[in-house]
Parts: C-alpha cells; structure tokens; sequence
C-alpha cells in the first residue's frame, strides 16, 4: 500500500480538491464522489475509478470496498488530509476520483419497447439534478436525457443529491432536435410540461411510454420544445401557486406514469 499522505498542501492533494470546480472537471476529464455508498454504486456501474483516497485511521472500515480496487488505485491519507478533501461538512472518510464519461445519446440502450424517459432542460441546479434521478430510479425510468444543461452532470452537489443514482440511471446529454429524432425512432410521444399546459398530466396517456420533459427552474422550457409533435400537460395547483421545484414535478409525473403502466 502507499505512504500516508500527511500533509493538506501535497500537490496531489491540491488537484484533488480542484476538482470541485466545474472547469478543472472540464480540463481533466475527471470528477470526484464523495462517500462509500457512492462510491459503491460508481463500481457497480463500471465507472472508471483513478484513485480512492481513505482516512487511514479507518482501514478496516473500507477493507471489502479497498479490495476491490488495485494497490496503485488505493491512498491512504491523514484525517487532517482527509478533512480538506471532503464535501463541505461530510467527513465519511472516503473520496474518489474517477474518470467522466463520454454521455452522448447513442450509449443509451432501450430494452423496453415502450420506454419511459425524463428529459430536464437546461436544468441549472445540480441539488435539483440530483434528486430527478432519484425519482427517476425509484421509479424505473428507462432514462434521463439532459438538454443544454447549465449546471455539470457531475457535480459533487448532484451526485449527493442523488445519493449515487447518477451512476445507476441511464444518462444522455443531447439536444432538443436529437431528443425529437430519437422519440420518432422509438415511437412514443413527447409531453412537455408548461404551467399552460393544455390537459391534466394525468390525462396523459404514459402506458405507451413517452418522453417527459421538465423546463429550467426559472425560464421553462426552451422555444425549440414548442413543436406539433409535443403534447403540453399540466400539474394542476391552487390560484395562489405559480410553480412547483422541478424535483418535486419530476416525482409527481413519473409516479403517475407508473401507476398507469402498472395497471396495463
């Protein structure tokens, strides 16, 4: 095994925790997770993992995960070390780097003839990312196609917020057209939600799958989603609301096309 890092200010260590920034992630190719759960399901999934950074004092704690990696894949550091690397204030002792995928749409795989797919549009917080992909895996959402997202898919924020779903669900960053194109292809329809939507989201008619697209959290969906082909649906509220957080309409649809497909 290799020495203990000692020391915040190692160089290795400095580039670690440059990877919190979204252009280091850029200019790296490379993203950090933060927490054996995480960091469990990032290996489950095949990501490529560069090096796993542990509290030495906690050996044992990580021993099956530890092993699972190579020597030259493993760095023990102190907890003084180990402090600076982690996420604002969670010490879980465990960090890891590993390498970002590429996620165009053409690595998506669809088993299911009639798949189901959430679509975020230049979505913007990573925390609201996030918890959309918890939805979308507890839902068993065949995918989550991003277009022009602001915030990085990979930010350490969004990969809390997901507590690791990220790597479990299949994830595409695309177009509008691209989405449009491959919606033709698969033969479903296309829901877009908007605050003026024309019906019910529950009149929609998800056992056919379809794909569910959810706007930006401050200016909505993007003109390119105003097409024929696109059916606008609505989450009805009170008078006095003009909006829900695009997590929570995210779960609210998604369970509703389940409890429609589970009736088939």
């Amino acid at each position: 095994m290799k020495p203990t890092i000692q020391s915040p200010q190692n160089q290795q260590i400095k580039l670690v925790t440059k990877l919190r920034d979204a252009s280091t992630r850029r200019e790296t190719g490379c993203f950090i997770i933060d927490g054996a759960q995480e960091i469990e399901r990032a290996l489950a999934e095949d990501f490529q993992i560069d090096c796993l950074y542990f509290s030495g004092e906690e050996t044992s704690k990580f021993g099956s995960l530890i092993d699972r990696l190579q020597p030259d894949q493993v760095q023990p550091v102190s907890s003084a070390v180990m402090r600076k690397l982690a996420y604002g204030d969670r010490d879980s002792g465990l960090v890891a780097v590993a390498k970002t995928p590429t996620l165009e749409l053409g690595r998506l795989k669809f088993a299911n003839k009639k798949p189901l797919i959430l679509v975020l549009d230049q979505i913007e917080k990573p925390g609201n990312l996030g918890a959309c992909l918890r939805s979308a895996a507890a839902t068993g959402a065949d995918a989550v196609v991003l277009t022009n997202p602001v915030c990085d898919v990979f930010n350490p924020n969004a990969i809390r917020a997901s507590r690791g779903c990220l790597f479990s669900v299949p994830l595409a960053v695309a177009t509008c057209d691209e989405v449009m194109q491959l919606c033709v292809q698969l033969k479903i329809p296309v829901y877009t939600a908007r605050v003026d939507g024309e019906s019910d989201f529950w009149k929609a008619d998800f056992r056919c799958g379809g794909a569910i697209v959810l706007g930006n959290e401050a200016a909505g969906l993007q003109e390119s989603w105003n097409s024929a082909r696109c059916k606008s649906i609505v989450i009805p509220m009170c008078d006095d609301t003009d909006s829900l957080n695009v997590s929570v309409s995210a779960a609210v649809t998604l369970y509703e096309a389940v409890r429609q497909r589970r009736g088939q």
